[in-house]
């Protein structure tokens, strides 16, 4: 999501917009898929959600959209096997942006157990995730994402319904078929 100039705050340690750059002066024919966060990153939540119940982190008012790694895949499968795609750049997102808290509630509902986000302190969350393995300029590059996206939730396009003629999958899907990871 991040290659482009314009695509706002850039994914910390991604070389996103250098591939994009080389494939453009190489020549090759290609379309790069430039998808927002995935649905599936809420897997990290698992476990505090099977413990106890509650998320603890920085950042549960910023809103994002997450995509359904299906709709990723079906969005590519498209372009491998269609025409008309040579040199597209298409933004994959899912069809509403929830926040983080929002996405915890969610999940709640579908795992049929009561959820709730707390909110911690953004130096707590770095500490956290410095302690568990994040390399410092990645951990601050996710978190000033995060905060710009509190009162500045990601677009949301309609890239999955053009290219494969059908509505994204929600966030709310996303959750239902996969409520038993968080049971």
């Amino acid at each position: 999501m991040s290659a482009g100039p314009d695509s706002g705050p850039q994914s910390p340690g991604r070389p996103d917009g250098e591939i994009e750059a080389m494939l453009i002066r190489s020549g090759v024919r290609h379309t790069a898929l430039r998808p927002y966060g995935f649905a599936a990153n809420a897997l990290r939540w698992a476990a505090e959600i099977r413990a106890e119940g509650v998320v603890r982190d920085y950042g549960g008012k910023a809103g994002l959209n997450p995509v359904d790694e299906r709709d990723i895949a079906e969005v590519a499968a498209r372009v491998l096997t269609g025409d008309g795609h040579d040199g597209a750049r298409y933004v994959l997102t899912g069809p509403e942006a929830p926040t983080r808290a929002e996405q915890v509630r969610i999940i709640g509902e579908a795992a049929g157990r009561p959820t709730r986000w707390e909110e911690i302190p953004r130096g707590a969350a770095r500490e956290r995730m410095l302690a568990d393995g994040w390399p410092a300029p990645i951990a601050d590059g996710a978190l000033d994402f995060l905060h710009a996206r509190i009162g500045d939730p990601e677009p949301v396009t309609d890239t999955v319904l053009r290219v494969t003629g059908r509505r994204p999958r929600g966030f709310r899907d996303w959750a239902a078929e996969h409520a038993v990871r968080f049971g």
